[in-house]
Order: structure tokens, then sequence, then C-alpha cells
């Protein structure tokens, strides 16, 4: 089973993601497809493969994350490339907390999944990438949009999904959702 840790996003952060999506279009500077809006979030960790039998245990674990309920803001647009080609379209999200939670959350996992050896940048994808016309007028186009670094919202929950890939793209499953919040010794 193909898994993930995650963090939706609140209705109103989702309406105006559309909206920026909306504007990538403007132009159609690039040729691909972008993350419907039930789909948008923002990754934690992705575990990728795991059998069925050991999901209970990585539930069990998560349960014990101690954390609180923490702001995260909107950054910049940025493109993502791999072997020279624009892969991805992504906004970039500001919390230091962000950082603290995917370490917790990493740690805690390591039975199960490898920690990463890169470092951590919180994002939400907003289109996959197929092919580029201009990269640099795809860029001045990105660098246009103004995004408004007030859109922040409050998070006080994570979600362990299942990813199912299928050829129109993947579709999420939530598992579990974890609230955040300071456990109590016992």
């Amino acid at each position: 089973m193909r898994l993930f840790i995650s963090i939706d996003l609140p209705q109103k952060e989702l309406n105006y993601l559309k909206n920026i999506q909306n504007q990538l279009c403007i132009g159609k500077f690039f040729e691909g497809r972008l993350t419907k809006k039930e789909q948008l979030h923002i990754t934690i960790k992705f575990i990728d493969q795991i059998e069925e039998k050991n999901i209970s245990a990585i539930q069990n674990l998560l349960e014990l994350i101690s954390f609180e309920p923490f702001k995260i803001c909107l950054g910049n647009l940025e493109v993502i490339v791999k072997d020279k080609q624009v892969r991805l379209i992504w906004i970039t999200v500001l919390s230091k907390q962000l950082a603290l939670l995917v370490q917790q959350i990493e740690n805690i996992l390591e039975p199960f999944v490898a920690i990463e050896s890169r470092s951590y940048t919180g994002h939400i994808t907003l289109a996959r990438v197929t092919a580029v016309k201009d990269r640099q007028q795809l860029i001045t186009h990105l660098n246009a949009i103004d995004i408004d670094s007030n859109i922040c919202f409050i998070t006080n929950e994570f979600n362990l999904k299942q990813s199912v890939l299928f050829q129109e793209g993947s579709e999420y499953h939530i598992i579990e959702t974890f609230p955040l919040m300071v456990k109590k010794e016992e």
C-alpha cells in the first residue's frame, strides 16, 4: 500500500489556491495537469510502499506524536526542475513548527521509513508539468502572480493517507486523522 502523511488545507485556502492555479493557466506557458482542488495538501512525509500488516504499527507510532497546533503561511511560487526539465509548480509554505513536526514524525517512523537526507521544504504542488514552451516566459509569468503573504491558517491535525495510482492521476484516501495536541504524561 502506497502511503504518505499530509496536512489538509481549510476551504478558504483551497479556494485561494484554485484561483492561483487559474492564473497559472493564463498564457498557456506549460502543458501538464493541475492538482485537483480536493487533493491540494502539504506533504509531511512520503512513506511509499508499506505492507498492510505494518499499517497498524505506523498508526500506533503516529498516535505518540505530541505537538501543539501551529500556524502555516503561504510562501512563493517555484518551479522544480529534474533532468533540466520543469516538472512541478508548487507554492512553498512557511512555518518553523512544520519542520519540527516533520522531524518528530521522521524520527518516530524510522523503523519503517528512512530519514530523508535532504532538508525538508514544505510546499503544496499546484501542477505537474509535462512540457514547457518557453521556460523564461513561464518563470516571468509565475513571478508576476501576486501571492498574498497574509494567507495563513492554523493546523490542528495531520493525516495518514493512501495514494492509489491511476493513469489519469492519483486518488487519495484518509486512513486516519491525528489531532495535534500535547500528550499528557501518564
